[in-house]
C-alpha cells in the first residue's frame, strides 16, 4: 500500500455533499489511488478516456473502503487521461497526468 507523504502530488475535487474526492499521485506512473468517503462496499465503473474522448478502459470495481487503487497506468502512453466513474448515483470526471 502506497502511503501518501507530505510534498507528494494531490488533486482534490468538491463534491456537492460537502466532502472531498481526493486522488495522487497525479501526475501518475503505476497505481493511481481514489479516496472517495461514502464509497464503500459499492462497485464502481470507471471509463478511462483520451482527451480526444478514445474510450481506452472500460471495468468496474468494488470498493472495499473508501480508498480504491487503480492499476496498470504503467502500460500507458504519457499525456492527459480522463477518468469518469459512477459511485452512490454520482457521476464524477477527473483529470489524470499520466507521466
Amino acid at each position: 500500500m502506497r502511503v501518501f507523504q507530505e510534498g507528494d502530488p494531490v488533486s482534490t475535487v468538491e463534491l456537492a455533499k460537502g466532502t472531498q474526492l481526493t486522488y495522487f499521485p497525479n501526475p501518475v506512473q503505476d497505481d493511481l489511488t481514489i479516496v472517495l468517503p461514502e464509497a464503500p462496499s459499492q462497485d464502481i465503473k470507471f471509463e478511462l478516456y483520451q482527451v480526444d474522448g478514445k474510450l481506452i478502459r472500460s471495468f468496474t470495481q468494488t470498493a472495499a473502503s473508501d480508498t480504491l487503487t487503480i492499476s496498470g497506468w504503467n502500460e500507458l502512453d504519457s499525456g492527459l487521461y480522463l477518468l469518469n466513474f459512477t459511485a452512490g448515483g454520482e457521476e464524477y470526471s477527473v483529470k489524470v497526468v499520466k507521466k
